[in-house]
């Protein structure tokens, strides 16, 4: 007769399934279903996506608020010509259509639009320097063109 190397349980089958029947009851077994490795990162995408746009936003009306507060009557002209492109390792980004208009509050009145930024946005961003580079900002040119014709003023494409 041979040896067993694992002894034979005394329950019967019936004992058994009892038994894990009772377990379940207990801990019941979690009904959530399983969510893949894309599904995830597609929720926390949409999350950033959400976070990026709200803190856009918000520096967007910071950036139109210190333009009011530093010039004046002259803010709605120079945010006409502007669109902020977001914060970049915490740096505030604008663009502008004019190279001249990047020149004057990118260089000659930064430290006093960074100061007015850094007021407005107290707690909420923290904002380590400005970058104003004048590039082809559709929107800014759109509205430079609306502008320029609601003036009398012809733009490039009309006769």
């Amino acid at each position: 007769m041979r040896k067993r190397l694992v002894s034979k349980s005394g329950k019967s089958v019936r004992q058994t399934s009892g038994e894990l029947e009772q377990l379940r009851r207990w801990r019941p077994v979690s009904q959530a279903a399983p969510v893949t490795f894309a599904q995830g990162l597609a929720a926390l995408n949409d999350l950033q996506r959400r976070m990026n746009k709200s803190s856009r936003a918000r520096l967007a009306a910071a950036w139109s608020m210190a333009l009011v507060e530093l010039f004046g009557e002259r803010a709605q002209e120079l945010l006409a010509h502007c669109e902020v492109r977001g914060s970049f390792g915490g740096s505030l980004r604008v663009s502008t259509d004019s190279p001249a208009l990047a020149h004057e509050l990118g260089r000659v009145k930064k430290q006093q639009l960074l100061d007015h930024l850094r007021a407005l946005l107290a707690g909420k961003e923290s904002l380590a320097g400005l970058e104003v580079k004048a590039s082809g900002s559709e929107r800014a040119a759109l509205t430079h063109a609306r502008a320029g014709s609601v003036k009398g003023h012809t733009t490039q494409g009309s006769t």
